[in-house]
């Protein structure tokens, strides 16, 4: 489903360039559940912004799904992006003037393909237990139910690939277990593939496998929870 191949990425300074990864290697299965940890600033959510396409490799090469997202032109990669990339980060990033089911239909107006749309829409917030929240804006809503709502927009396309950069980081404990027993609830269901970067090793061990990045290098670990 995701191969990644010697992915690197450094930045140029005025001195020596800014090594951030290096030939990252990676395959993960359809349906897989996959971490990764590390410090601060040790180039988990850059990674995760490459696989989701919203950053370039300075070298290397990664397919999702037999696709080769570095070889798209612009208008094929947002569209690529918008179907087959489901993303749900720290902060839910819901518009606030729009209702919790207008921020979930909002990635099929961006494709203009909103056939069914509403009807998913709905579906998912059932799914999440929003139905009857659907027309509350984010500023009414508490932020575990933001954060199932970002979920559920994350869904909407029924993605191959899920990216969450610490879905539940900005959570307090009860919300933050009740967003990842959904969170894994629905990838399930939909058997997409799971990409998660988090600092909770309780997170993690939900995971299938577990991967940490030190020095830039990533690095195969014991899922202490699932062993």
């Amino acid at each position: 489903m995701l191969e990644l191949n010697s992915i690197c990425k450094q930045h140029e300074t005025r001195g020596e360039p800014l090594v951030v990864l290096t030939d990252i290697s990676m395959n993960v299965e359809r349906g897989e559940s996959v971490s990764i940890m590390g410090p601060s600033g040790s180039g988990k959510s850059t990674l995760l912004n490459i696989v989701g396409t919203l950053d370039t490799p300075t070298s290397g090469d990664f397919v999702i799904d037999g696709d080769s997202p570095l070889k798209m032109s612009n208008n094929e990669l947002a569209r690529f992006r918008n179907r087959q990339i489901g993303f749900v980060f720290q902060d839910h990033h819901l518009l606030p003037q729009l209702s919790a089911i207008e921020n979930v239909v909002l990635p099929s107006l961006a494709s203009s393909e909103t056939s069914g749309a509403i009807e998913r829409a709905n579906e998912l917030l059932d799914r999440v237990g929003l139905a009857d929240r659907k027309d509350h804006l984010p500023a009414e809503l508490s932020g575990g139910e933001r954060q199932r709502v970002a979920i559920a927009r994350a869904l909407i396309h029924r993605p191959k690939l899920l990216l969450a950069d610490e879905p539940t980081g900005n959570l307090d404990r009860k919300s933050a277990d009740a967003v990842s027993d959904l969170l894994f609830e629905l990838q399930q269901a939909d058997s997409c593939t799971l990409l998660m970067v988090t600092h909770s090793p309780t997170l993690a061990g939900r995971c299938g496998r577990g991967f940490e990045i030190s020095d830039g290098r990533l690095l195969s670990v014991a899922n202490r929870v699932n062993e």
